[in-house]
């Protein structure tokens, strides 16, 4: 029996609770998967498991073990899935990794035209920080990540595209502190103003405030775009978000202005893990997104 075995075996018994129970799904002889844990516990030179009377837990040797077992058993499907896809080549799974930024009208007509053209390729997407998905990439848990730069680089990617952004105000018409008839707003005007960001650019949006010669009133810190934009719709506070352009976040009820000043600009890129070669799928996504003309198409490494 192999290791990558007897790791599936030790995550069924952790997830049922049972070595009964996990002997019944994995078809081995209750007495069998037993000595396998008590093999792994020789190999490991650690108690894995407290056998209680009703279900098993982890011991804290037990827990590293689960968590690495876990990681084990997903990269072997992972390089199962890659090497399908290599053989039937626009068919398979795209592994994808993107910053939380929803609504992302950029994003979301991307995947959805990219389905359109290649309807046999389905999705494995993961929503979370840029070192968190630079972490993915280098794990392989992730095959492309959608990362923010400069505020995140690292010498072991490269990307070959990127989405210029900036930052912008988002606020009601009918809100008390900015006019609907500014064309951009300066950061100044932000003073005393109930904010609402997101998590990824508290640093550069307090660092940019304090420099102007004020602290923000940060009103809300959340993960998502979508959260902060909430309190802008009702006009509680001001959002700020970052966009390529004002018309994505434009309403009838809502303004969408850049604010001028130095250093507003950033740019989301493409990444993938230098010493892995992209999967077909792969591939031939970053081709269909250089195809696409709000993409900068460029071959540049992150470091």
């Amino acid at each position: 029996m192999s290791n990558i075995e007897r790791y599936r075996n030790f995550l069924q018994i952790v997830e049922t609770g049972s070595i009964t129970a996990a002997s019944k799904i994995v078809c081995v002889a209750q007495p069998a998967l037993s000595n396998q844990v008590k093999a792994m516990e020789k190999v490991f030179g650690a108690q894995l498991l407290k056998r209680g009377p009703r279900k098993v837990e982890l011991t804290s040797a037990g827990e590293i073990i689960y968590q690495k077992a876990k990681t084990i058993c997903y990269l072997e499907d992972a390089a199962r899935k890659e090497i399908d896809d290599c053989v039937v080549g626009n068919r398979g799974t795209l592994w994808l990794g993107i910053t939380p930024a929803y609504p992302d009208p950029i994003i979301s007509k991307l995947l959805l035209d990219f389905h359109e053209s290649y309807p046999s390729v389905s999705f494995e997407i993961f929503e979370d920080s840029s070192p968190q998905l630079a972490e993915h990439l280098k794990n392989g848990i992730i095959e492309i990540g959608v990362i923010r730069t400069p505020t995140f680089v690292s010498p072991t990617l490269e990307a070959h595209l990127s989405i210029e952004e900036h930052l912008m105000v988002v606020y009601s018409r009918n809100n008390p502190w900015l006019s609907p008839d500014l064309e951009s707003v300066p950061l100044a005007l932000l003073k005393e103003v109930p904010l609402c960001i997101s998590k990824g650019f508290r640093s550069k949006i307090t660092d940019s405030c304090l420099e102007a010669g004020f602290s923000p009133y940060l009103l809300s810190v959340s993960a998502s775009r979508g959260m902060a934009l909430m309190w802008a719709e009702r006009g509680t506070a001001v959002s700020i978000i970052v966009s390529p352009s004002t018309e994505d976040q434009e309403t009838d009820n809502l303004c969408c202005r850049r604010i001028s000043g130095r250093d507003m600009s950033t740019k989301r890129s493409f990444a993938f893990y230098k010493e892995r070669p992209l999967s077909s799928v792969g591939q031939t996504f970053l081709n269909f997104c250089g195809t696409r003309k709000e993409f900068n198409a460029r071959s540049n490494s992150q470091s």
